[in-house]
């Protein structure tokens, strides 16, 4: 996927595929011609080496702060992924640069993680696993399993990943109660 042209990007291969909020696309759309020159570099001198003619930065696992965006004269962009955690956004406005993250981009994972550890815990699988694996004698077997079904879940923060894991929770007939800072969804049983 290197796209050739003037455009310099920085990255690795997973931060520019399927990646870009719909903020990012209008702004890329807008200010950036189609074709671009994708430079995917490991952090190090050989980034900061790219970084003097990058326009959008996707960084990972670095940190984008005052001194990093001092190297990187022309960015206009700054794209991370979930959440802004290694930007320093008010650096970046006040260099009149562009942050954008995907929000909700691992949403769907990590919900799923959470009801693979709820029913992990329900259903006692790694006691069940590791008596299978051992041959344990049946009589042995004090199991003690439950179901889901009529328990309540309860969710603090009812962003993208609480509403997720609230629909998943429904699926198994469970009562929901969600809060949120935002009143509009606080208190909420769902």
């Amino acid at each position: 996927m290197l796209k050739t042209g003037y455009e310099r990007w920085f990255g690795n291969e997973d931060s520019y595929r399927g990646y870009f909020s719909e903020t990012s696309k209008s702004i890329i759309s807008r200010y950036f011609p189609q074709d671009w020159n994708v430079v995917i570099v490991p952090p190090g001198q050989e980034m900061l080496h790219h970084l003097e003619d990058c326009h959008v930065l996707l960084p990972e696992h670095i940190k984008v702060d005052h001194s990093l965006l001092s190297a990187a004269k022309k960015i206009k962009l700054v794209q991370t992924g979930a959440g802004f955690d290694n930007v320093d956004v008010p650096a970046c406005t006040e260099l009149g640069i562009w942050v954008a993250n995907a929000a909700g981009v691992n949403a769907q994972a990590v919900a799923e993680h959470v009801m693979a550890m709820i029913m992990s815990f329900y259903k006692n699988i790694p006691f069940l696993d590791s008596f299978m694996k051992n041959k344990l004698d049946e009589n042995q077997l004090n199991y003690t399993g439950s179901e889901l079904k009529g328990k309540t879940m309860g969710i603090i923060g009812f962003g993208a990943i609480g509403k997720k894991v609230a629909a998943f929770s429904r699926v198994f007939d469970m009562n929901v109660l969600a809060y949120a800072r935002n009143a509009m969804y606080n208190p909420m049983v769902w």
